[in-house]
């Protein structure tokens, strides 16, 4: 089930404080509150009034947005060491390393040299 958070974020010259103000069961009714709201502020009022859903007991966004990062760039290496821009080594004690393929080297170094050009010529 689907909850909706009112918040006002009130601005002021050194900070921004977030007010929880209610929780509702549809966002239709979190609206009716924010436009009542919204009529008593003053007009030149540095707040903002916000209705943001949320699922009870989910697990944070932020969190599911950091698994999925992870996940692309475990694809990307990946695909990176398929596409064979990396070797894998095999360390003395038996661990995996991965280095940059000479081929790519040469490109990667190409690369640092030109763009260090273009940041002496800006």
């Amino acid at each position: 089930m689907t909850l909706y958070l009112l918040e006002i974020l009130v601005t002021g010259k050194d900070k921004v404080v977030c007010e929880p103000l209610g929780i509702y069961t549809s966002y239709k009714k979190a609206e009716k509150y924010l436009d009542m709201i919204e009529r008593t502020l003053p007009k030149s009022s540095s707040s903002l009034l916000n209705i943001i859903p949320f699922d009870p007991d989910e697990e944070p966004s932020i969190l599911k947005l950091r698994r999925s990062a992870r996940q692309r760039i475990a694809a990307d290496l990946l695909s990176l060491y398929q596409d064979e821009v990396f070797e894998q080594m095999v360390e003395t004690d038996g661990s995996f390393s991965y280095v940059l393929s000479t081929k790519y080297k040469k490109i990667l170094e190409k690369a640092i040299f030109d763009s260090s050009d273009v940041d002496k010529n800006e």
